[in-house]
């Protein structure tokens, strides 16, 4: 049957803008060695994937059948069908094949498929499993804390236990970071997920074909999150002691200025100690922005010594997707 052209990769927009921070001074504990990653891959693959058909007969309402979701688009004389993947995890290369396959077939019999349009949208994700609750909560807290330009986050729960972004003049969401077993039902923190919500644009609707191909899989999500890589290049994810300790061995090696540290430790003790309604937003950013170029993010709300490598658990997410 009839198939779209295969568009070329490099058309694709895979920019996720600048990153506000490409690294950290010489000087505090995240650059002085290198951190053990604490999480550990789960799972990587497709979560959501929706096909495009022109077809003979347009359908008039909604439909659900054999796991796809679906409905008509009439001014174009579309058929879409969309897909979770749901309870048998995410889509593997063989599965988005297999499902691809499934829904020409389904469309062909129930509506008169003309021609296959590719796919206008696929959430391209990797699954980080953490050892403890604490270090899953430390990598959350510290992915929504940081900023970056052309970029607008959205967290939601204290602590967060979600965050996505956005571009700064669109309300289509771009990157999201969830904690994926909360939204099972399981112990919060330990499933850390992060996903690539991408919609393609008319033009760039690629077939299910290169949709299922790992090196495409990859690229796509490395378009998104590699420039927050870079962001938290040498920034650690640490709880107030975690920090505060760090902050006195510097001094004492005389990696950084006493002046410099107090003035660090003073903001680390009133961020930690809940005064942000005291303080000024501008200050607060500023505050929280020099504890990052120092080489830190307070995870707040809770007192335990933890610290996870931002940098070193993205670099992780980064090199995953399966062949």
């Amino acid at each position: 049957m009839p198939r779209s052209p295969r568009v070329p990769i490099e058309t694709a927009d895979v920019s996720a803008g600048h990153a506000l921070v490409d690294r950290v001074g010489g000087v505090g504990a995240c650059s002085t060695r290198p951190s053990a990653r604490s999480g550990t891959h789960q799972e990587s693959g497709v979560d959501a994937l929706r096909l495009l058909f022109k077809v003979d007969r347009v359908p008039t309402k909604p439909f659900a059948v054999d796991g796809w979701n679906g409905g008509g688009l009439p001014q174009h004389g579309l058929c879409w069908l969309e897909r979770k993947g749901g309870s048998e995890g995410l889509m593997k290369p063989v599965d988005v094949l297999r499902h691809g396959a499934e829904a020409g077939a389904l469309v062909d019999a129930s509506f008169g498929l003309i021609e296959q349009r590719g796919c206008s949208r696929a959430d391209f994700t990797t699954t980080r499993r953490f050892a403890t609750a604490q270090l899953g909560r430390a990598f959350m807290g510290g992915m929504a804390a940081i900023e970056f330009p052309r970029l607008e986050a959205t967290r939601r729960g204290t602590p967060p236990h979600s965050v996505w972004w956005t571009g700064e003049r669109s309300r289509k969401i771009r990157n999201r970071c969830y904690d994926k077993s909360r939204e099972q039902g399981g112990e919060p923190w330990l499933s850390i997920r992060l996903e690539d919500q991408r919609a393609f644009p008319t033009g760039a609707h690629f077939p299910y074909e290169v949709i299922a191909e790992a090196g495409f899989q990859r690229l796509m999500f490395q378009g998104r999150f590699k420039a927050m890589r870079k962001a938290v290049d040498g920034v650690k994810a640490a709880s107030f002691p975690v920090i505060a300790q760090a902050l006195a061995d510097e001094v004492k090696y005389g990696y950084r200025s006493a002046p410099e540290a107090r003035a660090l430790a003073g903001s680390l003790v009133l961020l930690s100690g809940g005064a942000h309604d005291g303080i000024k937003r501008r200050t607060r950013y500023r505050w929280q922005a020099d504890l990052r170029e120092a080489g830190y993010v307070v995870v707040s709300d809770f007192m335990e010594p933890v610290s996870v490598d931002l940098g070193g658990e993205l670099e992780a997410a980064l090199e995953e997707f399966e062949a």
